[in-house]
């Protein structure tokens, strides 16, 4: 990872993408959700310890949720006959 420009992480796992693990300016997307102690959403990295680092990151929640909405409205309205 600590080469990568960019990292889509889909675990759903505490901490899966660490600061020591990437390299400054990375852009990085996390998919997977898990739910802390707390009953709060997470995303794969904590985005306190990451934002210094990453030159984007997808917030959670409300990162990637909205462009899953939109995809599978958009497969819905295909899926549906004329």
């Amino acid at each position: 990872m600590q080469t990568a420009d960019i990292i889509i992480s889909c675990v759903g796992r505490e901490r899966v993408v660490t600061p020591d693990a990437v390299k400054p300016g990375v852009i990085l997307i996390s998919v997977g959700l898990w739910r802390g102690k707390d009953n709060k959403l997470h995303g794969d990295y904590e985005e306190n310890e990451i934002g210094d680092i990453a030159s984007y990151y997808t917030p959670t929640p409300g990162g990637v949720g909205p462009l899953n909405i939109a995809c599978l409205m958009q497969n819905l309205l295909k899926a549906c006959p004329n």
